[in-house]
């Protein structure tokens, strides 16, 4: 009786080391940077929304409905201003700026 409790305990243990080692390794194959990357999500109500997502040195704006995906409008990634941090005034006066492109 021991003896199979010892096995099950085990065996056990063994499955759960081996999905361990397994979600590890899926993990590490994810590129950390790959091809796109999302920079931030608005959620304008169930399944609506924008997204910005930069690839290949632009940062595209996307608009999400439960349907479909419509690219609204794209930036270079300096004129959008996501390298580092920025003063307030700046980034009032970016926002404007890409406001005024968007109409």
């Amino acid at each position: 009786m021991n003896e199979t409790i010892i096995q099950t305990i085990a065996a056990l243990a063994g499955v759960v080391g081996l999905i361990v080692l397994v979600a590890f390794v899926l993990k590490r194959k994810a590129a950390p940077d790959g091809l796109m990357k999302l920079v931030e999500y608005r959620s304008f109500g169930p399944k609506r929304g924008i997204a910005a997502l930069r690839a290949g040195g632009q940062v595209l704006l996307i608009g999400v409905t439960q349907t479909e995906f419509r690219l609204l409008t794209s930036f270079k990634e300096s004129e959008f201003g996501i390298e580092g941090p920025e003063k307030p005034e700046e980034r009032l006066q970016r926002l404007k700026s890409i406001k005024e492109s968007i109409r």
